[in-house]
């Protein structure tokens, strides 16, 4: 079983994952909870609003560092097999060094 890769595919989607986390980072779950926070001042409903809103930002944060984690990984691929067949390339037809 063989299987091909396209470097330049994975680097040029791997802004896909970019894309996305530029768009959670638009999103402001605490912002967007303060009008209920202020129609509820006191008590426990203005806490579990306010814990609501504390959770989904951890919970943006960690899909933000996901897509990063994800996005570097897949232009780093993209590149390092760039590389190797620069190398290989290189080597098969006897020009230059295999470094």
């Amino acid at each position: 079983m063989r299987f091909g890769v396209d470097p330049e595919a994975l680097v040029r989607d791997s802004g896909h994952y970019a894309e996305a986390g530029r768009a959670l980072d638009r999103l402001d779950v605490p912002g967007a909870l303060a009008p209920l926070q202020r129609a509820f001042p006191g008590g426990l409903t203005a806490a579990t609003i306010r814990e609501l809103g504390s959770a989904w930002a951890d919970r943006l944060l960690r899909a933000r560092l996901g897509l990063h984690g994800v996005q570097a990984d897949l232009a780093g691929a993209g590149e390092a097999y760039a590389e190797v067949e620069q190398v290989a390339t290189r080597a098969l037809s006897g020009h230059g060094d295999l470094s």
